[in-house]
This record gives structure tokens, C-alpha cells and sequence, in this order.
């Protein structure tokens, strides 16, 4: 009967294992119960995780930040469920958006609003091994509302957006004025930017994208601001 014993044992450390890659029991709870049951994304976010049970996607990213000489090695963090679902609805977001997450890690965020809200979604991440994960899972599921970039997002093309979401937590200035660069050269006025602690008009060329309203949001360090803009080209002071 040993081998029952041991059985046993590693099936609960790979029952806490997969708890602990994507939050407590009590945060995992409340994502089955709210969120799980709606257009088959408890099937995809299970499947996600799976393929991060024994990945750590903390140090992956530092890894290839550290190991591709980016310089600044940016803080990796998700976005809670339940604060993604105060986002939609703060910020009216609905099925007939195209949102593009800035920084999309391994893809949470993404499946997240593509499957529960019905959205058209585009990730972009510049970690190689999060883009061909997220791809494998999105194929398994035959998603055609969800796409991932491989690539900088300082250099991204916007165009389609009608929402931007950005997690600027722990953007250094210089690469946020690349990002707001490219945002001015693609996006279409009237596209909503969603950003997490800092407004854009905090930034050289952030004049463009207007306050509409900001709200507390709960992540995992905390509470943070939460910021809804509006890009308007028009409102921009002359040489901006």
C-alpha cells in the first residue's frame, strides 16, 4: 500500500503546485464560480495553467530579459480576474472592441477578455516561450477572437485598436515615450487606453490621451490607480 501513500502525495503537491502558479484557493474559488462557466474559458484557463504547472512564469521573464541584455528588467505581474471584470465594466468595454494587452506574459489577461467578454484580443509580449504556450493553447481551442505578437511593444503597430491596456507599473519613462510614439503613429482617435498607476499625460508626448475617469483597482501587491483615457489628436497642444 505504499505506493498508494506516495500517490497520494504527489498528487497533492501537484494540486498545490497548480493553486499556487495561479493564485490561492480562495482567488481560484471565486474565478470558477464567477467566471468559469462563461463560453468555455474555464476549459482554456485550466488548460493554461496545466501547461504552467511545472513553469514559473516570474522567472522566465526576468531570464530572458537578463539573458537578452534589455537593460531594465520589468516586474512580471497578472492582472486578478475579478479586477479585470471591474475594468470591463468601469470602462465599458464590450464584445464589439478590439483590445490590445501591452505586455501580455503568458496570456491570462488575454484568454481572460477574449472568452468572458467576447472581445477581439491581440497580446503582445517579447518573451518568445509565453507567445508559442499562448499559441499552443489558443489552436487547441480553435479561438479566432485571440491573437499573440511576438515583439517589442515600443515598436508595435496599433492599428485596429479601439482599447489599449498597458500595466505601466514598472515602465521606465524612456520606454513609455517609445510606446506613446507609436501609439500617436497608429491608433485611431477615440481608441480607449486603459493604463495601471501612471496617466500618460505624465509623459512626454501624453497630451493627446485625455482623462476620462480613474478608480482603485486590487492587484497582487495591492491597490493601485487605474487610469481610462481617451486618445484625441485634436486636443493635443501644436507640435505634439
Amino acid at each position: 500500500m505504499g505506493w498508494i501513500r506516495r500517490l497520494v502525495e504527489i498528487l497533492r503537491l501537484v494540486a498545490l503546485r497548480f493553486l499556487m502558479v495561479g493564485g490561492g484557493l480562495a482567488e481560484f474559488s471565486i474565478d470558477v464560480t464567477r467566471y468559469y462557466f462563461r463560453n468555455g474559458f474555464g476549459l482554456v484557463d485550466l488548460r493554461l495553467r496545466f501547461r504552467y504547472l511545472f513553469l514559473n512564469p516570474f522567472r522566465m521573464s526576468r531570464r530572458w530579459h537578463e539573458e537578452n541584455g534589455s537593460g531594465h528588467v520589468p516586474a512580471y505581474g497578472e492582472t486578478p480576474f475579478s479586477t479585470l471584470g471591474a475594468i470591463i465594466d468601469r470602462c465599458r468595454l464590450t464584445s464589439r472592441d478590439t483590445l490590445f494587452e501591452v505586455g501580455c506574459g503568458r496570456g491570462r489577461t488575454t484568454f481572460f477578455i477574449s472568452q468572458v467578454l467576447g472581445a477581439r484580443v491581440v497580446g503582445i509580449d517579447l518573451v518568445p516561450r509565453f507567445i508559442e504556450i499562448a499559441e499552443e493553447v489558443r489552436r487547441s481551442h480553435s479561438l479566432d477572437n485571440v491573437e499573440f505578437r511576438l515583439g517589442d511593444y515600443r515598436e508595435a503597430d496599433y492599428s485596429g485598436a479601439t482599447a489599449v491596456y498597458f500595466y505601466a507599473t514598472s515602465s521606465e519613462p524612456v520606454d513609455v515615450e517609445a510606446f506613446l510614439s507609436r501609439l500617436r503613429a497608429t491608433l485611431e482617435p477615440g481608441t480607449k487606453v486603459i493604463t495601471v498607476s501612471r496617466m500618460l499625460s505624465e509623459f512626454k508626448g501624453g497630451s493627446p490621451f485625455l482623462l476620462v475617469e480613474s478608480f482603485p483597482a486590487l492587484y497582487p501587491w495591492g491597490t493601485a490607480e487605474v487610469y481610462l483615457q481617451i486618445y484625441r489628436p485634436e486636443k493635443a497642444p501644436s507640435g505634439q
